[in-house]
């Protein structure tokens, strides 16, 4: 919603107030027009940061902490069309609200279209824009798909050759450098990757579960997982998205029920584990 205009927000909020209004098995009557608004990108942060904590079972269901002297972790949440990064921030700026859970125990920053579809859009037409100055025709390279994957988009064909590195250097370009927020090198923070992390994440694991007989790096990641470093994820990549579309499309077709298209894994890591880590005050050696 937040990439809508205002005014469009707002009517279709009215529309929906209304149509619950007269809806007769409405049970929530007290409900007023105000209670329905936009999160900004920092209330988006903390409710991520809320869900953690709560899911890892650091606070309770009226966000107390159940050990005072428990550490908060981070969140890092990453939806279609914005990404939030969340870090805990030091004890002693905590104190004014120690026990309850409270936005002024974290820093957050938000990325407005930056969520992995909104990305995956800024990908192709950098893509295409680039491929024109050299190219007449309509067929366009694709380093984030899997080899032979085709889609469309605006009249060009884009044909996946499943090129980690080459992936990595076009997300890198599209980052918001400017904007990226590091966070005081003095604070350490655990994380817990929700929402797109955990469609990313668990893809990876299953295709590279059968083998890990083949492919060393994908061995060590077994090895650690639940909590693989990002340079055993990073080390992952280059098999996995070696692998072609037929093959993926054949063997593991059950995957392809996540809220992305399966297609676009390789775009949703890369844009995960490569650049945006690295830009941010995580090493090689953090674990998600």
């Amino acid at each position: 919603m937040r990439l809508l205009q205002t005014q469009t927000q707002q009517d279709v909020y009215d529309a929906l107030y209304e149509g619950l209004q007269s809806w007769p098995h409405f049970v929530f009557s007290s409900l007023q027009r105000h209670h329905i608004a936009t999160l900004d990108g920092n209330e988006e942060a903390y409710f991520a940061a809320v869900a953690a904590n709560y899911l890892h079972g650091t606070v309770t269901a009226n966000l107390t902490r159940r050990e005072p002297s428990q550490q908060l972790l981070g969140a890092l949440d990453m939806g279609g069309s914005s990404t939030q990064i969340v870090f805990r921030k030091e004890q002693q700026q905590q104190q004014q609200h120690s026990r309850k859970l409270h936005p002024t125990h974290f820093s957050s920053t938000s990325y407005l279209s930056f969520g992995a579809q909104q990305f995956r859009t800024k990908l192709w037409d950098d893509l295409s824009s680039k491929y024109h100055h050299h190219h007449n025709n309509t067929s366009i390279h694709n380093p984030c798909a899997f080899s032979g994957h085709i889609t469309t988009h605006n009249a060009h064909t884009f044909v996946g050759t499943g090129n980690a590195t080459h992936c990595a250097m076009h997300i890198n370009n599209l980052l918001p450098h400017h904007e990226l927020h590091t966070p005081p090198h003095d604070v350490q923070t655990n994380f817990l990757a929700m929402s797109l992390y955990f469609f990313a994440l668990d893809c990876l694991k299953e295709i590279s579960l059968l083998f890990t007989t083949t492919h060393p790096s994908y061995a060590k990641l077994h090895d650690s997982w639940p909590n693989p470093s990002i340079q055993e994820l990073t080390d992952a990549l280059d098999p996995f998205c070696s692998h072609s579309w037929h093959h993926v499309s054949v063997f593991y077709m059950c995957l392809s029920f996540f809220s992305l298209t399966f297609s676009s894994h390789i775009q949703n890591k890369t844009h995960i584990f490569f650049p945006f880590f690295f830009n941010t005050g995580f090493t090689t050696n953090t674990t998600p």
